[in-house]
């Protein structure tokens, strides 16, 4: 079961191109340090593509992007659909829902975007 394990953490390591020193460095600045928003972002969230996590430092920081904002949707819905095997015509269609579907959510959220 331990070399499972092992081995499961290699792969990520392998997979997100990092190497152990710095994965160490990065674990135990998020550990010990107090980042800001713009430090989480593009120190950790973005380079991992945590697409949620940037679109909640978003919304945290108050940074109304509505461009930056459809890209991430677009993003989080596309890795569901990337393992599948999408003709083009399915992905034009996904893209436009990712559109359809920012502009309803900001139109029922508190505060609009720019």
């Amino acid at each position: 079961m331990c070399a499972e394990v092992q081995a499961g953490i290699a792969n990520v390591l392998i997979k997100n191109g990092s190497d152990y020193k710095a994965l160490q460095a990065s674990l135990r600045s998020l550990r010990y340090d107090m980042l800001d928003v713009t430090q989480l972002y593009k120190k950790h969230a973005e380079p991992l593509h945590m697409h949620d996590t940037c679109l909640r430092l978003m919304q945290i920081a108050d940074y109304k992007d509505s461009q930056k904002v459809n890209e991430l949707w677009q993003r989080i819905l596309l890795q569901g659909v990337e393992p599948c095997d999408v003709s083009p015509t399915s992905m034009e269609r996904i893209t436009y829902f990712c559109g359809v579907y920012h502009l309803l959510l900001w139109s029922v959220l508190p505060t609009s975007v720019e």
